[in-house]
């Protein structure tokens, strides 16, 4: 494992310990009724699932060119194809409170999203 992959694992460590304390916040104080024990697993699995096809692509950053832009839109439309296929299932099963699932769902991915973006462009400088 490099160097640039423990810092990563590092940094989205802090931000996924953040993201549980504000959750934490924002439903015990402002959504108690809306809370479900899945969203910690869902943070668990976007954490998991964000932490190994990042780290995936920091391994591959400094390849040939053409070939780390393929992998990276493959690992980024497969990325969003898991994120629709949970989100599709999960309102098959309880429509009654899929806006609140889409709505948290969708956040996660925009802030792991961005987040292996920033990361990825600040290691592609060095």
């Amino acid at each position: 494992m490099t160097v640039e992959i423990k810092r990563f694992l590092v940094k989205i460590s802090i931000l996924t310990a953040l993201i549980a304390l504000i959750g934490f916040v924002i439903f015990y104080f402002f959504l108690e009724d809306h809370y479900r024990l899945l969203y910690v697993f869902l943070l668990l699995f976007i954490y998991v699932f964000t932490a190994s096809t990042q780290s995936y692509l920091i391994k591959h950053i400094h390849s040939d060119f053409r070939r780390f832009t393929a992998l990276h839109s493959v690992i980024n439309l497969s990325r969003l194809l898991v994120f629709v296929i949970i989100i599709v299932v999960y309102l098959i099963f309880r429509k009654e409170d899929g806006l609140f699932f889409v709505i948290v769902t969708l956040a996660l991915y925009f802030i792991y999203s961005v987040f292996g973006t920033f990361q990825l462009s600040h290691i592609s400088r060095k």
